[in-house]
């Protein structure tokens, strides 16, 4: 009798542990996800607007429930919040823990789905274009080493001054001389995204946090989705300088400016030239006041109707983020896969005319300090043809914005 009580028990606990089991719904509320993927984030859970149509997927694999998605920004979003949503900051992979809660497993580009098993991604149809994820950096950099190698003698050429080339293919010189900068510390989450760019140009919501020496350049790295810092440093270098001001970390900053410049920006254009910046939107009318996905510099046009793009902040499957140059991208079939289905595009392009010079200035302060003190700094600034307006610091600590003046 005591051993047939012991089964019975036995079988009652095994019954429960299974009622337990089966309550658990692998279909994760779009506000469940949400939460998670704001809390993993470290931004406010009302900073999460939506999930990206077509690419909310959930579903079991060996006994465990996974969910993937791309999230966008709320309408109310801030600039440096709506920033946070661009380059592979808006996919989110999730696998749903023992006691039933949901957790972010990675962040990346929506159409590589990072972190997922190869076979639910197979299951949901998320393209994992190879272009973009499947194919490492380092792959990528042997494919095109020729194209690379031209064009970082080209760009040091123009530096020097012994080259004349237009200023669309100055641009795409430099973007190209530039791949296979990545990240520092290397980083395969956009999580921690810290880069060189951000830092000469100010980005406007950077700061150092967890982020290290970029010997390349010898400036410390700043922590922001960098897409458009990237797209910004290159069009400044190729010299650029009209309204500069006007562009910020928001991709959709370009859009901006191109408005102050009076150009006619369309959705989807066919037509497209060496050094456009182009701009990936979600499926809806892309204007300069919404969210961006992404900003990158075209740097070839082929006679099959598609183009070569450098693109800055760009991670695939197992790449480190980085500078990353994609070939023959077919722009419609690409971008949805990459983004999300619908996805659109418009373009800017850089003046071709004479450019004021840019303005030049020289920072006086303490090499060494103790911690704790006040410490005082001054700029001298200079504008040939022209006057200095405005002084804007910036100290890492992504309060640039609001410290201006002459001396602080």
């Amino acid at each position: 009798m005591a051993s047939a009580v012991a089964l019975t028990a036995s079988l009652a606990a095994a019954s429960a542990a299974q009622a337990a089991t089966s309550s658990r719904s692998p279909e994760p509320t779009s506000s469940e996800l949400s939460h998670v993927f704001a809390a993993s984030r470290h931004i406010p859970a009302a900073a999460v607007g939506r999930i990206e149509a077509g690419t909310l997927h959930t579903g079991s694999y060996k006994g465990a429930n996974w969910a993937t998605a791309a999230f966008g920004p709320a309408k109310s979003d801030n600039a440096t919040l709506r920033t946070a949503f661009q380059d592979g900051g808006s996919g989110a992979v999730f696998r749903e823990n023992a006691n039933g809660g949901w957790r972010l497993v990675d962040l990346g580009l929506p159409g590589c789905g990072s972190g997922l098993p190869a076979s639910l991604a197979h299951r949901w149809r998320i393209a994992r274009p190879a272009s973009v994820c499947s194919t490492a950096q380092v792959a990528k950099q042997n494919k095109v080493a020729k194209t690379i190698r031209a064009a970082k003698t080209n760009a040091a050429m123009q530096a020097a001054g012994t080259a004349g080339t237009s200023v669309g293919q100055t641009i795409a010189n430099i973007a190209l001389s530039e791949v296979g900068v990545s990240d520092t510390p290397s980083s395969q989450t956009f999580a921690l995204d810290c880069n060189p760019f951000s830092t000469m140009v100010a980005g406007f919501s950077a700061n150092a946090d967890g982020c290290g020496l970029n010997t390349a350049f010898n400036v410390e790295d700043m922590n922001e989705t960098w897409c458009a810092d990237f797209a910004k440093w290159v069009w400044q270098q190729a010299g650029v300088t009209a309204d500069m001001n006007t562009l910020n970390a928001g991709a959709n900053s370009f859009y901006a400016w191109g408005q102050q410049q009076g150009e006619t920006i369309t959705s989807d254009p066919t037509t497209l030239a060496v050094g456009d910046a182009i701009m990936f939107y979600p499926t809806w009318s892309a204007n300069a006041g919404e969210y961006s996905d992404h900003v990158g510099l075209v740097v070839g046009v082929n006679s099959d109707g598609t183009v070569n793009l450098v693109n800055g902040d760009f991670g695939g499957t197992g790449d480190p983020i980085g500078v990353e140059y994609d070939p023959d991208v077919s722009l419609a079939s690409w971008a949805s896969a990459v983004w999300s289905p619908g996805e659109e595009w418009s373009v800017v392009s850089p003046p071709t005319g004479t450019q004021q010079p840019a303005p030049q200035a020289t920072i006086i302060g303490p090499k060494t300090v103790v911690a704790g003190t006040s410490v005082n700094f001054s700029a001298l600034g200079f504008q040939p043809g022209g006057s200095i307006t405005a002084y804007n610091w910036m100290f890492g600590d992504g309060r640039n914005t609001s410290v201006t003046g002459q001396s602080v």
